[in-house]
């Protein structure tokens, strides 16, 4: 979505009249925002190499550009003033789509395309598809019994009528949310805190998992992280059903200790 612009341009432009004048041109307009900025040059890099491969231009412009700089890692978690904050929000549907975030580590563009039918309360798991997780492959989402009363609160919220998306837009809920930016800020304003993005809700739920010794092996199967890749990989299929169950509910229970403002005991 945030280079949408950028590629929509490129979609109706002639490959060999992409120059590196055009592509300095299209890089600026990313200033503000330094990781779509490299994402972008990446992407470009990686095309023009491929039509320089196939003799559909003589040169890879991109070659003749300094690359973007990297950018800094992001390392910022919410505090417990600011946790307490946004899980007490009430009546919003993006406080709603934070607080699951927190609940279970998932992004929020997963949250956001979110549909009633890949949710099987009766077995609590949210069943995400392949075309919607970043790795491309099909991931179950154990639900804690707090996931699963935010789920059944926006059902009730929407009426029996309402579209696919659990968190759908439009009149009556037929396309996935896409007003991220705008929820984020109404949800700063609301909690009257500052400096933080939804993703930054991810990043908290899984440090809070690491802080109560849930094990990385069950964090990155609730979370739907890429799991490391070894010679011992090929040997192990247990699915950690049990403990990330179990993680889940943990996870809860100290969100709500957060939330209720009580001392760690």
């Amino acid at each position: 979505a945030i280079l949408k612009w950028a590629l929509g341009k490129l979609e109706k432009r002639p490959v060999k009249r992409i120059t590196k004048a055009y592509v300095a041109r299209v890089l600026d307009s990313y200033a503000s925002k330094p990781g779509a900025r490299r994402k972008l040059f990446s992407y470009l890099n990686h095309f023009l190499g491929w039509c320089q491969d196939r003799d559909l231009v003589s040169e890879n412009v991109c070659r003749q550009i300094r690359p973007p700089k990297p950018v800094k890692p992001r390392d910022r978690i919410l505090n417990d003033d600011e946790l307490a904050a946004v899980m007490n929000l009430q009546g919003s549907a993006w406080g709603t789509m934070l607080q699951f975030i927190l609940l279970n580590g998932m992004r929020g563009i997963e949250v956001c395309k979110m549909r009633k039918e890949e949710l099987d309360l009766r077995r609590a798991v949210w069943n995400v598809p392949r075309d919607t997780m970043k790795q491309d492959k099909p991931h179950a989402v154990p639900l804690s019994g707090a996931a699963q009363k935010l789920i059944k609160t926006q059902m009730e919220r929407n009426g029996e009528d309402w579209g696919p998306y659990l968190f759908g837009v439009g009149s009556r809920g037929e396309r996935p949310f896409n007003g991220r930016s705008n929820g984020i800020e109404e949800a700063r304003r609301l909690t009257e805190t500052t400096g933080w993005a939804g993703h930054n809700c991810r990043r908290t739920s899984i440090t809070i998992m690491q802080r109560l010794g849930i094990p990385r092996e069950v964090r990155v199967r609730i979370t739907g992280h890429a799991q490391p890749r070894d010679g011992a990989s090929a040997y192990e299929h247990y699915d950690f059903k049990k403990e990330t169950r179990e993680g889940v509910e943990k996870l809860a229970d100290e969100l709500e200790r957060i939330k209720q403002g009580k001392p760690v005991v």
